[in-house]
């Protein structure tokens, strides 16, 4: 894990802001969405990407009538 150097506080609402400096090399824009990991006592904030609605698969996906769906289970369910 590499350390940035920079330090955030909590504020009185509970809230610690994500550096404009990280957003950027992370290519975080405004309403994507992030998820939230805990491991031992650290958290780990990680953009969300939509897996495959059956095998969660996060590459190769596209979206096939409104759901995330990866190439392979397409091919599979046409080959049913």
């Amino acid at each position: 894990m590499n350390s940035t150097g920079i330090l955030k506080r909590v504020d009185e609402m509970d809230n610690a802001l994500i550096p404009k400096e990280i957003r950027e090399s992370l290519n975080l824009n405004s309403n994507d969405s992030i998820e939230i990991f805990i491991e031992g006592d650290k958290i780990i904030l990680q953009k969300y990407q939509p897996g495959c609605l059956f095998c969660n698969n996060k590459s190769n996906t596209i979206i096939y009538m409104g759901k995330h769906i990866c190439i392979e289970c397409l091919e599979e369910m046409d080959n049913t």
